[in-house]
This record gives structure tokens, sequence and C-alpha cells, in this order.
């Protein structure tokens, strides 16, 4: 009986070489894929460690306003521990009649009245929504006027719903070495189409200002971010404020639209003295 030929496949040592370093190519592209990214990896979890604000267990004192369309907090910073964090949010009371007088209460009048809230003591820092353990309410009182400045409580202990952050700036307690060339404010609004809406300047190094504006009978959606050159001082004017936004929304809008404006820009807070 015969039996069939089985040729054993034969390979080059040229062969073998090649295949040999395709191996290895492959096994050391693995290796250096795996290597970055846990660079990466630890990279960005640094960046994120990084940029959070120390513990900062504290009374810390917001300066309350809003409309009809939302209400919002922004902390009233210090350069020093434990408050030196720039913190704007938008907030609920738990309590619908809490919520609703406090609205009627910011919006019943042109003279646009200062309430604040203190907050029991808590960690500022665990408002930072990158934070390893966020908190999202407080228990607060409410003053009509300033709470250190001869305001009177309204309502005491309410439970305060943080519903979205907007600012969470750590600050440097450096002095800064020359005047900021320009002054950066951001809107602060529930929605782009708001008819009212918010500009907080954007805190850097002391000293700064913290400053406050509304604007109302907004007619179009309004620059989030908008940059005032300054010559003098340490935050922008009014009309220039006034000047800026009619100057962006311009470059927005058909020339039909362009003369749509903010209607008035009123200043609501502005503080000094305590970021020297």
């Amino acid at each position: 009986m015969l039996f069939p030929t089985i040729k054993t496949p034969t390979f080059s040592a040229p062969a073998i070489t090649t295949s040999l370093r395709l191996h290895h190519l492959i096994t050391f592209s693995a290796m250096l894929l795996l290597l970055v990214s846990l660079s990466v990896s630890a990279s960005s979890k640094h960046d994120s460690h990084h940029q959070q604000l120390p513990t900062s267990v504290g009374l810390h004192g917001m300066l309350l306003f809003g409309s009809e369309t939302g209400l919002f907090a922004s902390h009233l910073p210090m350069f020093h521990a434990p408050h030196n964090a720039q913190v704007v949010f938008q907030l609920r009371f738990d309590n619908p009649r809490v919520h609703q007088h406090v609205i009627e209460a910011l919006s019943a009048s042109d003279s646009n009245p200062i309430w604040t809230i203190v907050p029991n003591r808590f960690d500022l820092a665990q408002l930072n929504p990158q934070h390893d353990s966020p908190i999202s309410q407080l228990e607060v009182d409410i003053f009509e006027g300033h709470f250190e400045r001869g305001g009177q409580r309204q309502h005491q202990q309410q439970s305060l719903i943080v519903e979205k952050m907007h600012i969470f700036n750590p600050l440097s307690m450096e002095h800064q070495q020359q005047p900021n060339a320009s002054a950066r404010y951001i809107a602060i609004r529930s929605q782009p189409n708001d008819s009212t809406q918010f500009y907080v300047k954007h805190l850097t190094m002391r000293p700064d200002a913290d400053h406050l504006l509304k604007v109302t009978h907004a007619s179009q959606q309004l620059p989030l971010v908008i940059d005032i050159p300054l010559n003098t001082g340490l935050h922008a004017t009014t009309e220039q404020l006034q000047s800026a936004i009619k100057t962006m929304t311009m470059k927005q809008e058909s020339a039909a639209d362009s003369a749509i404006t903010p209607t008035r820009i009123q200043p609501l807070y502005l503080e000094l003295n305590e970021l020297k």
C-alpha cells in the first residue's frame, strides 16, 4: 500500500527573523500604549486633586440673588482660609413657600435689596462637584440685608438644594504683582434666553472686587463671557458692561435686530474691603 508523502514546510532564516521582529514590535507597542495610558490616568488624577480646594470648614455666608426664573447664591469670598473660593450656584429651597417668598422679595421693586444666607458650619470644598464626597444640600438661615451688617433673619434652618454649580474657583492668597489689564464677567442664568440675567466678575488674585450686576429685559441671548479692558480700578463700570454687551450682541444678530439691547443694567453688589 502506498502512503502519500507529507511534505514538512520549511522556513528560511530570513522569514523566521522577520516573524520574530514583528512579534517583538507588537509586544513593545502594546506595552508602550499601556504605559502611556497609565501615565495619562495618573496625570489626570493629579490635576483633579490639584484643582480642589483644601478642607475649608467654617461659617460661609453667601449673597442671595435671582428673579422669577431662578435663585442663585454667591459665597462671600476673602483671600484667606477657609473662605478663599469664589462659588456661585443655582438653588431652590425645599420649602415652596419660603422659595416663593424669597423670589417675590428680590423681584418686588427696583431697589434690588440685599439678601444673604448663612449655612450651618460645613466644608466649602465639598460644594465642588469634583470633590471625592460632594454635597448638594445645606441648612441655612435667610436674612433680609447683609447678615453681618444689620440684616434681619426672615427664615431659620431652611433646607437648600444645590441645583447647578456655575462657578467653583479656588483663590490664590498671593498678592498680584501687576494690576489686571482686563476684567472677565460671567453670565449667571437659568436659561440662555432668560429676560433677567446676572453678570459676576471672575476673581483672580488680591486685591480684587466681588462685583455683581443685574441685566433686565434682555430680549436676546446675552454673551456667556465678557472681557472688558481696565484702565484703572479693579472692576468695570456699568457703562462699560452695557457697551460691551451691545457690541457683542450686534455681531451675533442681524442688522434689523442689532438695535435690540438690554434695557437696563444695575449694580447689585460690590465688595472691595474684604478682598484686599
